[in-house]
């Protein structure tokens, strides 16, 4: 279902000579990429072959060939070959050594997948994502893509530590984790009878914590239901394997019954979003700490809201400075979106009122990035700087990409590029365009997400990586 594209190139060079260090059991070792083919002739007497990787646990096998895949790069690695005869012994031993050399990053890679990417590490190392029940995650310091069956990423640590929610059996999903593999479901049960319908939406980029939200299935009168209604924000102490629901404020001036949490900073912060009749998005300094509203003006008399910071997909940036995405205006019974960010440590407030769609993305380096939605079939993704102010003019992303910064898409032959098409429909085979979604704590990696006739097209943009001549 999902494959690494061939634009996806690495190093890799045999020592010279493998080394043969022991014993009389002669093998030959291949490399392919990050994957060491190990092949061998049928011994005599043999019942079965051990066969060994490094430190790793010996395993037995009764075939003459076996493939280690996914191994680390600007590493030797050592493979250990024993003959077992029946009366359990081993009596012909080799080992040889090969070293995979060091990973070269090209400044653009891509990866084909039914789910499409929806957030990158701090660290800029690893990828998850997701898209109707199914998952994904790229590991960029190998190439390695794999794919999550029943559960959707939605935010991962520097470790590759995703979290997300886990469909099996449940098309609404339980909040959840995947380490290395392995799908962890998080136990709500002081919090509530039913757990159906959560999900883990954020997670540190050390690991430490993880901040989601469930749906109130018992009685409406219940404690949790009492404080924040439908929707109930929750924390997860990963370390001590303990949930909470944080502190909400005492005399809030809204809450309409639905607070979710969709974003945690390095410092505990979190970001969260009051998500009735009007869209505001809150800030917890902690899960002790009373949440307040990230920016709202309302009328004092009829405290019916003017302006606030508040969307769905409104995020934190890598230090939780700065909120990305949308804020509301609200004029009479007219809500309007408009792009904006919003800086905490200064309370100002940048809107973009030209274009631009939304802010998809953003870098603690103030650069941002948008999304447009011009005449015709398919948008694309747009980029500017925090310090140019209100209004500011957009480049257009691939410009900036060639401009700035020396990289030409258009010569790594990126799989949405095609040539058929009409007049009319010149791409068919596009059926969105390029969006930014996500950036690395320095900014020097970026996660782009382009939707086709044949699913997603997830790709890593290194601002540092080689470049095509």
């Amino acid at each position: 279902m999902c494959a690494v594209m061939a634009l996806c190139f690495a190093s890799c060079t045999p020592d010279e000579g493998t080394e043969n260090n022991a014993g009389n059991f002669d093998f030959n070792l291949n490399l392919q990429a990050n994957n060491i083919i190990v092949s061998w002739k049928a011994i005599d007497g043999a019942i079965y072959y051990e066969l060994q990787l490094n430190d790793e646990e010996p395993f037995k096998t009764d075939k003459n060939a076996h493939k280690f895949e996914g191994l680390s790069y600007d590493t030797t690695h050592t493979v250990t070959l024993k003959a077992v005869n029946a009366a359990g012994e081993a009596f012909m031993t080799g080992k040889k050594s090969v070293t995979i050399g060091p990973l070269k990053i090209y400044a653009y890679r891509e990866w084909a997948h039914y789910a499409s990417g929806q957030a990158i590490s701090d660290n800029g190392k690893w990828i998850t994502g997701a898209f109707d029940h199914t998952g994904l995650i790229i590991d960029l310091s190998t190439n390695n893509m794999i794919s999550t069956e029943y559960f959707e990423g939605y935010d991962i640590d520097d470790n590759g530590v995703a979290v997300g929610s886990y469909h099996e059996g449940i098309s609404v999903g339980v909040a959840a984790m995947c380490i290395g593999g392995e799908i962890i479901e998080i136990d709500l049960s002081n919090l509530t009878e039913n757990n159906q319908m959560s999900c883990l939406t954020g997670i540190t980029p050390d690991g430490a914590y993880a901040v989601g939200w469930y749906w109130n299935f018992d009685d409406a009168n219940a404690y949790y239901a009492k404080i924040y209604g439908d929707i109930i924000p929750f924390c997860y102490d990963v370390i001590n394997d303990t949930v909470s629901v944080p502190d909400a404020m005492t005399s809030p001036i809204y809450n309409d019954g639905a607070m979710s949490i969709y974003s945690i900073a390095p410092d505990g912060s979190m970001l969260g979003l009051d998500q009735q009749f009007y869209h505001l998005n809150v800030v917890w300094e902690n899960e002790y700490t009373p949440y307040e509203y990230a920016l709202l003006e309302y009328d004092a008399e009829t405290l019916i809201p003017t302006r606030s910071m508040g969307h769905l997909d409104n995020r934190f940036s890598q230090s939780g400075r700065y909120i990305y995405g949308t804020s509301q205006l609200y004029e009479g019974e007219e809500q309007t979106n408009i792009p904006s960010v919003y800086d905490r440590e200064t309370k100002t407030l940048y809107t973009y009122n030209n274009d631009i769609s939304k802010i998809t993305a953003m870098a603690d380096d103030g650069t941002v990035f948008g999304y447009s939605e011009p005449m015709g079939n398919t948008g694309g993704a747009y980029v500017t700087t925090i310090d140019k102010g209100n209004n500011a003019v957009f480049e257009l992303f691939e410009n900036w990409l060639l401009l700035e910064h020396n990289i030409d898409i258009a010569k790594y032959n990126p799989s949405t590029n095609t040539d058929e098409g009409t007049e009319a429909d010149p791409d068919p085979y596009l059926l969105d365009g390029t969006s930014v979604v996500g950036a690395s704590a320095d900014g020097r990696t970026l996660l782009c997400i382009t939707q086709t006739a044949d699913g997603w097209i997830t790709s890593a943009i290194c601002l540092d990586g080689i470049r095509k001549e």
